[in-house]
This record gives structure tokens, C-alpha cells and sequence, in this order.
């Protein structure tokens, strides 16, 4: 997933916050939920009004920052300890190893925070 600074994506969104989502038909629908799994429409675009659409959208980002940003900061946090404790008097690359990988997850979770922080900022300004 790219980091989201692409200001037209910026603008879809916020468009489809503003406007809503009504699909009529079968395929419209199935094109819909496949747009909310691949991240290209919000959570509760399809809602009856711009206030619950703010609303779902935003609670849905909020959760996904909260909790890639918790686990993340826990990642990495432990993954130093652990990259520490391989470094430390001698060298255990089994340990050291570990750290890294969990320190890459961490790094890996942050990213995801923050791109929907991003997407958040967005929702809330629509």
C-alpha cells in the first residue's frame, strides 16, 4: 500500500465523503465492496447522509491507526530490546535476528498508522 500523499486520491475521497455512494444495482454493489477492501472508498460511503459518512469513515480510520500505531510502538519498542540483548557482551545473531525482523514489523505497522492517519485527516476535512 502506497503512502497516501496523492492529493487526487485526497479528492476522491473526500468527494465520495461529501456525496455519497448509492449503488443500484448488483454489480454496482460488488464494485463497491471491492473498492472499500482495496482502500479506494471509506467505510460508510454508502450511508444515507454526509454526517454518518464522516462518522462510520472516520471511526473506521481511527481504529486502524490505533491499532497499527499501539502495535507498532510495542514492535518496535521490544525489537530494540531484543537487537540489544543479541549485541550485548557477545554476539547472538539468532537474537539479534529477531529484534531486527520484530523491528521491522513495528516499522511496517507504523507506516500503515500513519497512512491512514493520513486518509483520516482527509475524511475529517470533507
Amino acid at each position: 500500500m502506497p503512502l497516501r500523499q496523492d492529493p487526487a486520491l485526497h479528492e476522491d475521497i473526500a468527494r465520495q465523503i461529501r456525496e455519497g455512494r448509492h449503488p443500484e444495482d448488483l454489480k454496482g454493489r460488488a464494485q463497491l465492496a471491492a473498492d472499500k477492501l482495496r482502500g479506494r472508498a471509506p467505510m460508510g460511503v454508502d450511508a444515507p447522509n454526509k454526517t454518518t459518512r464522516k462518522a462510520i469513515g472516520g471511526a473506521a480510520k481511527l481504529f486502524v491507526v490505533l491499532k497499527y500505531g499501539f502495535i507498532g510502538a510495542l514492535f518496535v519498542i521490544l525489537g530494540g530490546l531484543f537487537t540489544w540483548a543479541g549485541c550485548y557482551q557477545h554476539f547472538d545473531p539468532k537474537t539479534f535476528f529477531i529484534g531486527l525482523a520484530i523491528v521491522l514489523v513495528g516499522l511496517f505497522c507504523l507506516y500503515r498508522a500513519f497512512s491512514a492517519w493520513q486518509l483520516l485527516k482527509t475524511i475529517a476535512r470533507a
